[in-house]
């Protein structure tokens, strides 16, 4: 009990924590820790979920940017780059996008079709949603 409490608790007062906070609402494993085999994906997946990766909105609290100016560098659409523009937003992954996530999701995206998307409990979503962020990462990263 004491650590739920806890757990909820840091929900609320961590910064790092809010893209966390509208997905995850329940003290539970998550489902694609147990149906994901590649050592990749499920890392992209966790990192991902955790905000343990290098988006602009993660590497502006490091350095101290306001949160306005953590601009999207990987396309001309000037918006903070966070867990929401990287997976359903930035035109740089429109191609992957549109080979791994459902039209569902892509079209007319929202925070609560984000949030649907990462909450699923559909296997093939889930292996679909961290193939998709584990070849982002990799194009990303070659970007830089």
């Amino acid at each position: 009990m004491i650590q739920r409490q806890n757990w909820f608790s840091q929900l609320e007062h961590y910064a790092k924590l809010d893209t966390n906070r509208t997905f995850k609402s329940t003290f539970e494993p998550e489902k694609y820790i147990t149906c994901l085999n590649n050592r990749c994906h499920f890392y992209s997946l966790a990192r991902f979920r955790c905000s343990a990766h290098k988006l602009a909105i993660e590497e502006g609290r490091y350095r101290n940017h306001e949160r306005n100016n953590r601009i999207c560098q990987q396309c001309n659409l000037h918006m903070i780059e966070n867990e929401y523009h990287f997976l359903l937003i930035c035109a740089s992954y429109t191609e992957l996008r549109n080979t791994h996530i459902p039209r569902y999701y892509r079209t007319w995206p929202t925070i609560t079709k984000f949030k649907s998307l990462i909450n699923t409990n559909s296997e093939i979503k889930i292996r679909n949603l961290a193939t998709f962020l584990c070849h982002t990462f990799k194009k990303r990263n070659a970007q830089q």
